[in-house]
């Protein structure tokens, strides 16, 4: 009985240890949890104070140098994010499909064995950094905002500025005492 005793309390004993390793483990995930709602906490308070600033300066937004040069230098930052991350395999060379070369013709050249395969894993991670860039200013920061740009000719119709227009049916609006009625097509 001595010995079935002896067994019994070995158990107990390995149990009891497992039990507070267990809650040794819980607490620590428990104090992880605290953190993250903290965390989350913190992330709400800001939301919630930029949301503030922002609506209350949508009237007057005055951007500085230094506002402009932190955009684009955290932009800079986001671009390195994406090109170093394991979402892009650049260890590998891509097999696009007829549909994308035709969609993206420039892909094809940019991924070609000749470029992409000679090209060792850090100056491939560079060329994908490049090409970012490069689409982000032909598609975005190249753009034209509110007629910044000259007249141009979009489908044999010579447009100009936005201003312009805006400023004639802003006069509109106004002789109208603000009221103007659009009516709705069918």
């Amino acid at each position: 009985m001595s010995s079935h005793n002896k067994e019994l309390q070995r158990e107990l004993d390995g149990a009891r240890r497992e039990l507070e390793t267990v809650r040794r483990k819980m607490g620590g995930i428990e104090g992880q949890l605290r953190e993250s709602q903290e965390e989350v906490n913190k992330l709400r308070r800001k939301e919630a104070m930029f949301r503030t600033i922002v609506l209350d300066q949508a009237s007057v937004q005055e951007v500085s140098d230094d506002d402009i040069l932190q955009g684009f230098l955290k932009l800079r930052q986001n671009i390195q994010k994406i090109s170093h991350s394991t979402a892009y395999a650049v260890d590998t060379i891509p097999l696009l499909s007829a549909a994308q070369e035709e969609a993206m013709p420039d892909l094809k050249d940019f991924y070609s064995p000749a470029s992409w395969g000679g090209l060792a894993l850090p100056d491939r991670r560079l060329c994908l950094r490049a090409k970012i860039y490069d689409k982000l200013h032909h598609h975005i920061l190249d753009c034209s905002c509110f007629g910044l740009l000259g007249t141009h000719i979009w489908d044999g119709v010579k447009n100009g500025p936005i201003e312009p227009g805006l400023r004639r049916f802003e006069c509109l609006l106004n002789e109208r005492g603000g009221k103007y009625s659009i009516p709705l097509p069918d």
